[in-house]
């Protein structure tokens, strides 16, 4: 599974749920921060499962927040195979420290305007950054996650 094919599945998930309804940002930042925190009880766990649940969870919800912010996504592309040099910068960074700077990043968010675009697509680089120091494949976990709530009601 792509990046385009998520995007389109959550939107295919998510507008029927009227979950893409921009009055309810607040409640789905919430959804993200809840799906960051049950990540790092995994991390602090080393409960594998958990990890990949988590890190799947977690970038669906900055999808749908994203969604609900009226991006479009269109034309934008999500590479999850970064060059040496963004590795290595970035690799450098702890797990925590990727991790904690995602709710400050998305607290913030409430339009399409192309900066906060700019730090939706931090956040998920920085899950992709942790999926990588974990030695995991970011869409293979989004698409585990995927599959396990495709089928699930708003609420659930």
């Amino acid at each position: 599974m792509n990046f385009k094919e998520i995007v389109e599945n959550m939107r295919n998930w998510a507008e029927p749920k009227g979950l893409l309804d921009s009055n309810i940002i607040g409640n789905q930042k919430m959804e993200v921060l809840k799906e960051l925190g049950e990540f790092s009880g995994s991390i602090l766990k080393k409960n594998q499962a958990g990890i990949i649940d988590g890190l799947g969870d977690s970038f669906c919800t900055l999808i749908v927040l994203g969604l609900q912010m009226g991006i479009e996504y269109e034309g934008i592309e999500f590479k999850t195979d970064p060059d040496e040099n963004w590795r290595q910068n970035t690799l450098e960074l702890p797990i925590w420290y990727l991790l904690m700077g995602i709710p400050q990043m998305v607290s913030g968010l409430e339009s399409d305007s192309q900066e906060e675009v700019f730090t939706l697509f931090a956040s998920f680089t920085s899950l992709l950054a942790i999926a990588i120091k974990l030695e995991l494949d970011l869409m293979e976990c989004v698409e585990t996650s995927w599959n396990e709530f495709k089928d699930r009601t708003a609420g659930e």
